[in-house]
C-alpha cells in the first residue's frame, strides 16, 4: 500500500505545474539562434504566442542534445532555452511541446 501512495505522489508531482515557465510581462524580444540563421522577434503578438506555447509545455525528464537556442530578453535579464525538436530545457528541467518551438518563428 505504501508503494502505491509513493507512486501516485511521484506521478502527480511530475504531471502538473501550476506556474508559468516564462513570465509574459516585460518581454522585449525573443531571438532564435541556429547554425544557419538568427531570427529576431519584436512583434508583441508573436512574442505572446511563443511565450504561451512555452508555458503550455509538459514536464518530461528526457535527455537530449540541443540543436538550437532561444533567448528571451526582458528589460533587465535574459532567459536561455535550449531546444531540440519538441523538447525544451529551461533552468535544467526538460519539457515537451506539442510542436517544435522553431515552427513558431518565421
Amino acid at each position: 500500500m505504501k508503494k502505491y501512495v509513493v507512486f501516485i505522489f511521484f506521478l502527480g508531482l511530475l504531471s502538473c505545474h501550476a506556474e508559468n515557465l516564462i513570465d509574459e510581462e516585460g518581454v522585449t524580444k525573443i531571438i532564435l539562434i541556429d547554425k544557419e540563421r538568427k531570427i529576431v522577434v519584436n512583434d508583441e503578438d508573436s512574442i505572446f504566442t511563443i511565450v504561451k506555447k512555452i508555458n503550455r509545455a509538459i514536464y518530461d525528464p528526457a535527455i537530449y542534445l540541443s540543436e538550437y537556442k532561444v533567448n528571451i530578453y526582458y528589460c533587465d535579464s535574459i532567459v536561455a532555452i535550449l531546444c531540440n525538436s519538441n523538447y525544451i530545457k529551461i533552468e535544467g528541467k526538460t519539457y515537451k511541446l506539442k510542436k517544435p518551438l522553431k515552427s513558431y518563428f518565421k
